[in-house]
């Protein structure tokens, strides 16, 4: 190992209060591969509507987040400071950035370029699979901070008493073709993975308005949107916000089984739904697997959070729903 890849282990973790705990595989992995970077105060680092690029860990410095509303007005979303990350939701999803993020005094920090990213996204190396579970946990909790934004503007946390409704006939299991098609699963290369996966998974019917993910409630299963469409919702005191509408080949249930804590949201089925539930526990194993198998899920689920962060940020987001 060179003495410049030591030197950075050591900033990586000295330097980044979020890479503090790295182990040793993992930060000689992302030392490897990162390079310095610096920016005097004024300069635009990320731009919106820009093609996912790269990824910024800041050392020092702050960084305003901001974005350009349909009728044109700025608007702050916030600010990063020593040890935070930037342009990870993008990168994790392939989307066009959504904000801008421009410097509010000079900063210094490390980028990694999404040409590594994608490379250490299929690396079964143990520090490689660390680091992007790592920053894919950074999304996770964006996207619960979203939500807990969201509520707190619809009056503060509002717990319905979930639904009880009947079940609807069953129907006959979909076909591995079919679910091979889903689009959760059109990046996993090989067919066999899926039926490996989905094998042995809870299939269930839901008729309309049942309610899936109560408030508040630690979900047992990330579910798996088949057949049908599920609505996520905040709830508030003075009404809800829906924040999504997952179709076929999404998941629901992210906050609460890729993180601690009970879900943020309510889901609950918009139409009859056909679901797999994977458990939390093997959706947990994924996450720090090297196994192909794994590492495609992992990545479909990462991609699936981002999408979910998208949606909470769109104007529909902040439509009420009155239930």
């Amino acid at each position: 190992m060179s003495g410049l890849v030591q030197e950075r282990m050591a900033s990586l973790r000295d330097d980044v209060p979020s890479f503090a705990d790295m182990g040793d595989e993992e930060a000689a992995v992302v030392a490897a591969l990162v390079r310095p970077f610096s920016a005097p105060a004024g300069q635009l680092l990320l731009r919106q509507g820009a093609a996912a690029g790269d990824l910024h860990v800041l050392r020092s410095g702050r960084v305003e987040i901001s974005y350009r509303s349909a009728g044109g007005a700025r608007v702050a979303v916030g600010e990063v400071g020593p040890g935070g990350v930037l342009g990870e939701t993008s990168l994790i999803g392939r989307r066009r950035r959504f904000a801008d993020a421009i410097a509010l005094e000079d900063v210094e920090g490390w980028v990694l370029h999404g040409g590594a990213f994608e490379q250490l996204r299929t690396d079964v190396r143990p520090g490689a699979v660390a680091f992007t579970r790592r920053i894919g946990d950074v999304a996770v909790r964006r996207l619960r901070e979203r939500y807990a934004a969201l509520q707190l503007a619809a009056g503060g946390p509002s717990y319905p008493e979930p639904q009880d409704v009947a079940l609807p006939s069953p129907t006959a299991p979909e076909s591995a073709e079919y679910l091979r098609g889903l689009l959760c699963f059109r990046s996993f290369a090989d067919p066999g993975m899926v039926a490996d996966l989905c094998d042995g998974l809870r299939r269930t019917e839901l008729a309309r308005g049942t309610t899936l993910i109560p408030h508040d409630h630690v979900p047992a299963h990330l579910l798996l949107v088949v057949r049908g469409a599920v609505e996520v919702s905040v709830r508030g005191g003075e009404g809800a916000q829906r924040v999504r509408l997952a179709g076929p080949g999404r998941f629901v249930g992210h906050n609460g089984v890729l993180d601690d804590g009970p879900s943020p949201v309510m889901c609950r089925a918009r139409e009859r739904v056909v679901l797999l539930g994977l458990p939390r526990e093997l959706v947990r194993a994924a996450l720090d697997s090297p196994e192909p198998r794994d590492r495609a899920l992992t990545r479909a689920v990462h991609e699936d959070v981002v999408r979910a962060q998208a949606q909470a940020e769109r104007p529909m987001a902040r439509t009420a729903v009155r239930s």
